[in-house]
């Protein structure tokens, strides 16, 4: 399906976000750019396949996870509005996919093929940059996760969560949010009784 007219502004925040430009020329991403709806459960990509696409959340949320062999699932990244979601990890490294990432949330994202998106950064320095900074800002989002699991103690890591998905917490299962925040269910629920969390 192609890039329906709405979501051409998306692409225009996006690429100002990330380039400073208010009025950014994205006629080469509304080119290779297509709309995806997701039920909720529904797979963006399961663990297996080839990763073939990034995407922009436009609406709903997107969940990225590794699944064990016992089939339980270990929250890896949450995604909402706005947000840049597929596995950079699968998408760089090639070959059978590590991570499923699944709609947690009826879901549109706004689909780009990575193979397509890197070839428009080879011959166009505007383009280069935009992509360098768009996997900064996902280093920086993704570093500032990890710092939380590593030097927060399960308080402090869900008073972060509530900070940046604390609009989304009604909408995702609490056995993903404890799995994303690394701690059990029980140890959550804990938690946000010692907080007064409703």
């Amino acid at each position: 399906m192609a890039c329906p007219e709405p979501f051409i502004a998306v692409l225009r925040q996006l690429v100002a976000r990330h380039t400073g430009r208010s009025a950014p020329d994205v006629t080469a991403l509304v080119e290779i750019a297509s709309e995806r709806r997701l039920a909720k459960g529904e797979a963006l990509l399961e663990a297996g396949q080839e990763a073939q696409v990034a995407g922009i959340v436009v609406e709903g949320v997107i969940g990225e996870f590794y699944v064990g062999v016992d089939g339980k699932r270990k929250a890896k990244w949450l995604a909402s509005q706005g947000d840049v979601v597929g596995s950079m990890e699968d998408l760089v490294r090639k070959g059978p996919a590590r991570a499923t990432i699944l709609s947690l949330a009826p879901s549109v994202v706004l689909c780009l093929p990575y193979a397509r998106l890197k070839n428009l950064t080879m011959g166009d320095l505007a383009w280069a940059g935009f992509f360098i900074t768009v996997m900064e800002h996902l280093y920086r989002q993704k570093s500032e996760r990890e710092y939380t699991l590593l030097m927060l103690d399960a308080e402090d890591r869900y008073r972060w969560f509530r900070k940046h998905h604390g609009h989304i917490e009604g909408l995702v299962a609490q056995e993903v949010i404890a799995s994303y925040l690394g701690i059990t269910p029980v140890h959550l629920s804990r938690v946000r009784r010692a907080l007064g969390a409703p």
